[in-house]
């Protein structure tokens, strides 16, 4: 997985798509589930996210994100586009320093 830390086994999320992307470590891959606590790293290129709650986040590279919960990301540094269509209102990105 391309990530520094792992996180626990809890699935919140997969990669539903990614365009021309490099990752800081291993290469991820499109359908793979996605953990609480994992952080993604993206060189360049483009991720797609898809939350267990229904949000989106298309994660433009180079960007770092944080996977909180199904309900929760952290952008450490980067760009995205989140789409919350009303299953998924609640959903949160709260400010890293």
């Amino acid at each position: 997985m391309a990530s520094v830390s792992q996180g626990d086994d809890e699935a919140i999320a997969s990669l539903s798509g990614a365009k021309d992307p490099r990752w800081v470590g291993p290469a991820l891959s499109t359908g793979g589930e996605l953990h609480r606590g994992q952080r993604i790293e993206l060189t360049s290129g483009f991720a797609e996210i898809t939350f267990d709650s229904g949000a989106q986040v298309t994660l433009e590279g180079p960007a770092s994100l944080d996977l909180n919960s199904a309900w929760e990301a952290a952008l450490r540094h980067g760009t995205l586009k989140a789409t919350v269509p009303p299953e998924a209102v609640g959903f949160e990105f709260p400010m890293r320093a």
